[in-house]
């Protein structure tokens, strides 16, 4: 629920029992205008809430007892048992268990269950719910009481799209109930495509938006599960038949038996995995065996064959057998005139008992009947089906399905009953007779059998029907015979020319559905009134209204070069009229000139379209003067006409100031005449809205277009067939409105709105809308791709291509300009999609149909062709022509800077974002400074730009040339410059998510991992894991919305993030997001081996990371899998080898921890890999490399009793020239500890050993000053060994001192991680130790450190021998020596528990 909507529903003030007062901003009772031209009335609460739900409760009423075996089937009775669906009833279950308001919609044909499941969900919803079923009848204006629910509450709503008004009055009692209360609101309708988007759109309440709902689908689609769910029908059908009236009886298990028995594979027929069929076809099944015993005098019958006949006619003959008992009781006998009665009943039904009375009396065969008899026989109809309310005589015989089925029936038997029943019937009747009468002609088992007489039916009543037939027509399923009657009518040979017309004025326009008659007609109409002016002059008049009229119709369907010649035909009539009697026939000449300019420029002749638009608003103008204000509504068409054919050469204040007038005209008409005149205001709207976007003013024109589809919504509402085109319309303006200001999920969503809407139009009558469609999908491809959807756009965009290219064939003058639209669109989605090469022959095609066209019409078309040329330029970069990338940038610049200088309004922003493209190019071509300089004036031109309002679309490309500039900046050597550039970026970026997150999260994430790079370059690496850790939130939700394109930067960041936090010395954390690294990179080496590099470093760096946090163990296997990765034989690329070798480095030292033999011949592995480089990788990294394998492998040898072979090797890597940085130094100190521990205890060079290691303390405190978080760890270790070197040389005091430091540092580092710090803490005690022992003093302390050292060091010992070796033996020989054999009290093996390494001295 957004804030606003809350806020506007909520009061101002509170209570404190937490009930709401209904006043809003004061009077109770005021209205509350909320933005979509609904005023919403505020009602003081209504009748006591416990007293109107039972009257508003629909299961009071449908849970009656069954009057006849087919009322069994009804969802509520819940018969049968209930079967599957527990996927929905979990989506439901989570859904109602969110706090709050909440809205669900499953929708599916009928028959599908909807209505089941949901009685399902609410039976088992826990104690404590309120559930009301809520009726149709329930009052709009008392829902109000509904916002203070008596607790949880849940209301169910059948065929809501049949109930708006009543939902919306629902929806705000809901929205106005105490937060803390939670409401759910479940719908249930047969379809979402239609009537939801339009409702959303109605209520503006922004929840909605979310609601996709949930498509029920068949719930036996497969043959095999029929049989299990037709036995459970059965069974249940059976068990409950005897509770019918008529049906008691103990004989039904019996029944049941047979039934079952019956062969299986009847339940394969089509149909039957529709829930309803399945289930009538059981209870026909039962019934029809119930009929068998009765015949056979009440034995038991063998299984006879499977029963023949649809379920429906099955049912209706035992519907018939309830007819018979209710008509003995009532005295009405069954004949087929009674049937008659009861199919005229269903056929046009009764408001009052006089009209009962006076339809009974037209059925044939009762034409005698007295009124008595007639009045029986009305009561005997309303006991079998109760009218549903007071305004009916009647209710019908429910299903539709089998009512469809029974009144085809009765029709089929000939037309007299519908003849007799039209005789003298009321409008309603007849229009209600027309609609049933279709529906069962529709019905599959009647198909074609009825066309032919209800078709001649509405021919012989034309007089009555013909209107009728036109209204029904439009919205049952299947108008075959209606058509037919009305082509009919159209196509007599002595046809009635007042007939025909009156069939012409009473036809929507426009009309899909009927599009093609109403041509036909026009098409007709204009032969005969030629016809008859061949012989009568006087007539020519009326033949020019027709031809006119025909013009119209064949501009509905797309045919504009001959709705041009129809109207130059009829100008060339109306000419001489003209001037003879200016008064009479100027206003038609003006409606001539009209229709010439529509069709002109719908024709691509746009310069021809200018001339006749101007003279019709002249002569309107003129006509104006003395006709009293009749023609102004053609005033504001022909002003229309002018804003197109103006705007469409680009010439901008003219076409405006003449939309503006005719919207002044539109509202002044609106106001004069109503709802007549608001189509034509929508219209003027939407070309006003077009027109100022494409001058520059998106703010005014967002306004604009949202106006003109809220009123095309409302028109289509209520007249779906004539304005579903103009809903489409002005959903795809929007659409484009709204992406310009930078609302991209709305822009999208209207866009698919539109995109759908024409469909379904071009799918009926394909030469008038696949244009319309084509343009729609343009649109689409582009908001799907702003909004990540690539597969999807790119689908769309070649669809578009794909009809813009077949209609480019048949008229190549109209469809060039569209066709190169299409192309352009195309080619930013294939490069998007990584088809570079695709995406260059749709740019190049699309530039050259731009030039000729810009040739003949710059105005209009240059900015088109820069646009072109800019997508142009990127494909060529895309395909390594670099050069001829910069040429197009370059023409596309200048065109806007032309265009800019003339117009600036509609054209700066299209020029920053061509200097921003232009700078790219440089860029990538080395030109940096001038790529600059494109940077900062496309910089300069987006503040200027987002001044004005809407600024989102400025916005962007304002942060785009940042996060580019930025870039550059760091190509410049100038970080800090570049870091300041991309902050605003961000910043701007951000701003722009919080309005649509799905559109900027790509962009956003571009700039903030430009910032954490730049971080990196800058050395801020305490700064560096939050910067990644924000890149890594936004980059997460873009994996989940399109993994192709994001997944490989998400493991790249992962890994940066876990090296900067072990460069940190944050090891422990920085193993996390290795490790998932690790798993992002092994995901994408299944699918592609080229990114077993990637992997191979996220392993290396989680190795690592894991090794210095102590978990040896888990390190292990990480450094094999960073060798295996690489197979059996070794990569040939020379950077990949040196991945290898470093992996085999990384193996060789932790088996050599481990204790494992095979350590050797890995580091002899990995030193003659390193050894073998080649000089393309760089000296310090080779050198690097080597030092480390050297190094390795020398300690190996020296650690395993061999330091003749190792001390040379660790002399060989400390001679190597040592790097400068600072992990180079690092990694010297680190050796030269190595090195001298070995030449004191191996070589006895206790001088060499501690100058050695006094540089490494020297070398490791420097670092220490600039990073101790890294190095104060290393610091200890240097620490520790000068203490045991000095203590070699006699030094005792100084060797105290720096073990005192040692383990002082080494406790306070163990504190946040024990394992990380335990050998260096026992390494430190142990130099204390020694240092005492050898100084003879403190025995104590010496004892007590000692003997710690040697329980961390055997406990170490345990798992990673190798990692203890240099020291473990020392110490414990230090200990054999402290105490002699009969003073010792600590065993050499399986001490007692470690004491606490953490205690302080």
């Amino acid at each position: 629920m957004t804030a606003w909507w809350k806020k506007l529903l909520r009061p101002a003030t509170v209570r404190a029992d937490a009930e709401r007062s209904v006043a809003i901003y004061g009077d109770s009772h005021s209205p509350v205008v909320t933005g979509d031209n609904v005023t919403l009335a505020f009602h003081p609460p209504g009748p006591d809430l416990k007293q109107r739900w039972l009257e508003w409760d629909d299961l009071v009423g449908r849970v009656r007892t069954p009057r006849s075996p087919s009322s069994l089937l009804e969802a509520h009775r819940a018969v049968v048992p209930f079967r599957g669906r527990a996927d929905v009833l979990e989506e439901l279950a989570a859904w109602c268990a969110e706090p709050g308001f909440g809205v669900h919609l499953v929708y599916g044909p009928g028959g599908q269950g909807k209505t089941r499941l949901a009685r399902r969900f609410t039976d088992e919803l826990q104690e404590g719910w309120n559930v009301l079923w809520l009726a149709p009848h329930a009052s709009v204006a008392d829902l109000s009481a509904l916002s203070s629910p008596p607790g949880p509450i849940i209301v169910v709503v059948d065929y809501a799209e049949a109930r708006p008004d009543q939902l919306l009055a629902l929806l705000r009692a809901a929205l106005r109930s105490p937060d803390a209360t939670p409401f759910k609101v479940l719908l249930l309708a047969r379809t979402a495509h239609d009537w939801w988007p339009e409702f959303q759109d109605r209520a503006r309440i922004e929840d909605l938006y979310t609601v996709q709902g949930t498509l029920l689908l068949p719930l036996e689609p497969h043959a095999a599960d029929r049989v299990d769910a037709y036995r459970q029908a059965v069974e249940a059908l059976a068990d409950a038949l005897p509770r019918v009236p008529g049906q008691e009886g103990s004989g039904w298990p019996a029944r049941a038996a047979r039934v079952l028995a019956l062969p299986a594979h009847r339940l394969q027929r089509p149909g039957l995995e529709c829930a309803l069929t399945l289930h009538m076809t059981a209870l026909a099944d039962l019934l029809d065996a119930a009929g068998e015993d009765v015949e056979e005098g009440g034995g038991r019958p063998p299984p006879s064959p499977a029963p023949t006949g649809s379920a429906e006619e099955r049912l209706l003959s035992h519907e018939r057998v309830y007819w018979r008992a209710v008509g003995e009781a009532s005295g009405v006998s069954q004949t087929k005139k009674v049937e008659a009665a009861l199919a005229a009943a269903f056929l046009c039904g009764a408001h009052d008992q006089q009209e009962a009375q006076a339809l009974l009396a037209r059925v044939p065969g009762l034409e005698h009947h007295s009124p008595d008899a007639l009045g029986a026989l009305s009561e005997w109809i309303a006991q079998l089906y109760p009218p549903p309310d007071r305004t009916q005589v009647w209710g019908s015989l429910h299903p539709d399905r089998l009512a469809e089925f029974f009144v085809g029936g009765c029709l089929g038997s000939g037309p007299e009953l519908s003849e007799r029943l039209l005789d003298g019937a009321a409008v309603a009747q007849a229009t209600r007779l027309l609609t049933v009468s279709a529906r069962a002609a529709g019905h599959p088992a009647h198909r074609d059998s009825l066309d032919a007489d209800l078709t001649q039916l509405c021919v012989r009543h034309a007089n009555t029907l013909a209107t009728a037939v036109i209204d029904v027509a439009v919205h049952v399923e299947r108008p075959d015979p209606l058509l037919a009657a009305l082509q009919q009518l159209a196509d007599a040979s002595d046809p009635d020319p007042a007939q025909l017309l009156r069939l012409a004025g009473h036809l929507p326009r426009p009309t899909h559905r009927l599009a093609d008659f109403a041509l036909h007609l026009a098409r007709r109409l204009v032969q005969l009134h030629r016809d008859r002016a061949a012989q009568d002059p006087t007539l020519l008049p009326d033949l020019a209204g027709q031809l006119r009229l025909l013009c119209c119709r064949l501009g509905d369907a797309g045919l504009w070069a001959q709705a041009y010649q129809a109207a130059l035909e009829a100008l060339r009539l109306l000419t001489p009229l003209t001037r003879q009697d200016p008064r009479t026939y100027e206003v038609q000449l003006a409606a001539c000139l009209l229709n010439i300019s529509v069709a002109l420029g719908a024709s691509g002749r746009r310069e021809a379209a200018v001339f006749p638009a101007h003279q019709a608003v002249r002569l309107y103008r003129r006509i104006g003067q003395w006709d009293g204000g009749a023609s102004l509504p053609e005033l504001a068409h022909a002003l229309n006409a002018v804003s197109h054919a103006e705007g469409e050469l680009g010439r901008l204040p003219t076409a405006l100031t003449a939309s503006r007038e005719a919207i002044a005209v539109r509202r002044q008409l609106v106001d004069q005449h109503g709802d007549a005149s608001r189509p034509d205001l929508a219209a003027a709207l939407n070309n006003h809205a077009v027109r100022l976007q494409q001058a520059g003013r998106g703010h005014e024109a967002l306004g604009g277009a949202r106006e003109a589809a809220e009123l095309y919504r409302a028109l289509a509402h209520d007249r779906p067939d004539a304005h579903r085109a103009g809903l489409g319309m002005s959903l795809g303006t929007l659409s484009s409105c709204l992406r310009d200001a930078g609302r991209h999920t709305a822009a999208l969503r209207c866009a698919e709105e539109s995109a759908d809407i024409r469909r379904e139009l071009a799918r009926e009558r394909p030469a008038a809308f696949q244009p319309a469609l084509a343009r729609s999908l343009n649109a689409l491809a582009i908001d799907l791709g702003k909004m990540g959807h690539q597969d999807r756009a790119l689908a769309k965009a070649k669809e578009a291509v794909d009809l813009y290219r077949t209609l480019a064939q048949r008229d190549k003058a109209t469809y060039a300009e569209p066709l190169a639209m299409s192309l352009n669109t195309l080619a930013c989605q294939l490069e998007k999609a990584g088809q570079a090469p695709q995406a260059l022959t749709a740019a190049q095609e699309a530039v050259e149909l731009y030039r000729p066209i810009a040739a003949r019409n710059p105005s209009t078309h240059r900015a088109d062709l820069a646009m072109a040329l800019n997508t142009l330029a990127d494909e060529l970069a895309q395909t390594g022509h670099g050069e001829e990338a910069l040429e197009a940038a370059r023409e596309a610049v200048s065109l806007y800077r032309t265009l800019a200088d003339q117009q600036p309004r509609p054209h700066l922003d299209a020029l920053s974002t061509a200097l921003n493209t232009l700078g790219l190019h440089l860029k990538a071509l080395g030109h940096l400074a001038d790529a600059l300089d494109a940077f900062d004036e496309a910089i300069g031109i987006s503040r200027r730009v987002t001044a004005t309002p809407p600024a989102d679309a400025a916005l962007t490309t304002l942060a785009t040339a940042l996060a580019n500039k930025a870039v550059c900046l760091s190509d410049l050597h100038r970080p800090q410059d570049a870091l300041h550039t991309v902050e605003e970026s961000v910043h701007v970026y951000q701003e722009l998510m919080r309005k649509e997150p799905e559109a900027f999260q790509p962009l956003l994430v571009t700039a903030l991992s430009i910032r954490h790079l730049l971080l990196v370059v800058l050395g801020r690496t305490d700064e560096v894991p939050d910067a990644v850790e924000k890149t890594l939130r936004v980059r997460a939700t873009l994996v989940r919305q399109d993994r192709a394109a994001h997944l490989t930067h998400y493991g790249d960041e992962l890994t940066l993030l876990g090296v900067t936090l072990a460069l940190r010395g944050r090891y422990g954390e920085a193993a996390g997001p290795l490790d998932r690294a690790a798993a992002v990179h092994r995901e994408l080496v299944a699918e592609d081996t080229r990114h077993r590099p990637v992997l191979a470093q996220a392993l290396l760096a989680l190795a690592y990371a894991l090794n210095e946090a102590g978990r040896h163990g888990e390190s292990l296997p990480v450094a094999e899998e960073a060798v295996l990765i690489w197979g059996d034989t070794p990569p040939a690329d020379t950077a990949h080898r040196s991945l290898l070798a470093w992996a085999l480095c990384a193996l060789g030292t932790q088996q050599h921890l481990h204790g494992r033999p095979e350590a050797e011949v890995i580091l002899r592995r990995a030193v003659g890999m390193a050894t073998e480089l080649l000089d393309d990788i760089p000296d310090s990294s080779r050198q690097r490399l080597q030092n480390a394998a050297l190094a390795a492998l020398g300690t190996h040898l020296a650690q395993t009793a061999r330091p003749e072979l190792g001390l040379p090797l660790l002399a060989q890597a400390a001679n190597l020239p040592p790097g400068t940085d600072e992990e180079a130094q690092s990694a010297r100190a680190g050796l030269l500890i190595v090195y001298g521990h070995h030449l004191a205890t191996d070589a006895a060079d206790p001088e060499t050993a501690l100058a050695a290691t006094l540089d490494a303390v020297r070398l490791y405190e420097e670092l220490a000053t600039h990073n101790s978080a890294v190095h104060e760890r290393e610091v200890a270790w240097a620490l520790a060994h000068l203490g045991l070197r000095l203590t070699e040389s006699g030094r005792y005091e100084d060797a105290a001192q720096a073990a005192d430091r040692a383990v002082a540092l080494s406790r306070r580092l163990g504190t946040s991680a024990p394992a990380a710090h335990r050998l260096r803490l026992a390494v430190s005690l142990y130099a204390r130790a020694r240092a005492d022992w050898q100084a003879g003093t403190a025995q104590t302390r010496t004892q007590e450190h000692l003997t710690e050292a040697l329980t961390i060091l055997r406990a170490l010992a345990e798992q990673t021998p190798g990692l203890v070796t240099a020291y473990l033996k020392d110490a414990e020989q230090t200990y054999d020596r402290m105490h002699p054999p009969h003073r010792r009290r600590m065993p050499r093996r399986d001490r007692s528990r470690p004491p606490d390494v953490h205690r302080s001295r």
